[in-house]
């Protein structure tokens, strides 16, 4: 988190900030923080409908050098983004916008690769970390979820990512210097927490997600439930990817983030 082809703009995200606590106050603490100004309430958005399926040709690998570091993978291609680095620098492109430095554009995306076309030419870009097969896993992108890929481990990014990883095991509540989360209600009950980057926003930017992303589970724990953020801060320290469930514009996407 493919239908006709049109033009995506191009995505600048915002920061998602989670608030945990340590020890026996965590719990109650919690349930202040994610009541009080610093998260905020929102109106939930409604649902759109269903998209197509969009097929990805069996296509040969491109010689351009190029880094796919995050791929959104929706059943509507109008919806669905990648992140690609050229030359050191790390950008978000949509179907039919050209790669910065290139002459190329983005044709077709699926979960593990994007297609794009080189001087007329189709060729394959994989997912950085996936071997290059001729045949993708998923040829088409079909139903109303899709699914986000992000390994980061393009220019240091995985480097980051580790001592990311370190400081939140050490210190679950520094998640909110790189993801904010603002509780969403509706009829009285919530519906996710909207997403958005943190002062430090390298996680949020490397994996794709999207500022005002709802999150409606985290690592398979339905964040619909009051209690269940009190549940994910007391495991933070032991995950060791987080597999994010977002709703952006009616669609769900799955966010995967291999920390």
């Amino acid at each position: 988190m493919l239908a006709p082809q049109t033009s995506v703009s191009k995505w600048t995200p915002k920061t998602v900030a989670v608030a945990v606590s340590q020890g026996k106050q965590g719990k109650d603490s919690l349930s202040e923080l994610l009541n009080s100004q610093v998260f905020g309430r929102f109106n939930a958005e409604k649902k759109v409908d269903q998209p197509k399926a969009v097929e990805v040709k069996d296509v040969p690998k491109t010689r351009l050098n190029l880094t796919l570091s995050g791929v959104v993978a929706s059943s509507e291609p109008s919806l669905s983004l990648v992140v690609i680095a050229n030359r050191g620098k790390q950008n978000t492109y949509g179907i039919n916008e050209t790669i910065d430095g290139t002459r190329a554009s983005v044709k077709a995306i699926s979960a593990d690769r994007i297609i794009i076309s080189n001087n007329g030419r189709d060729e394959t870009l994989m997912l950085e970390g996936v071997e290059y097969t001729k045949i993708s896993n998923e040829r088409n992108i079909t139903g109303s979820s899709g699914t986000v890929l992000g390994n980061n481990r393009q220019n240091s990014n995985q480097d980051e990512l580790d001592k990311i990883r370190k400081e939140m095991a050490q210190n679950p509540q520094s998640v909110l210097k790189y993801i904010r989360l603002s509780q969403v209600n509706e009829n009285g009950k919530i519906k996710g927490y909207r997403v958005n980057p943190g002062k430090d926003r390298k996680l949020f930017d490397s994996v794709g997600l999207k500022p005002g992303d709802i999150a409606t589970s985290l690592n398979g724990v339905d964040l619909t439930d009051p209690a269940a953020m009190s549940s994910l801060w007391k495991n933070m320290s032991e995950m060791t990817e987080l597999n994010l469930t977002v709703l952006r514009n009616g669609q769900l996407y799955d966010i995967f983030v291999g920390l």
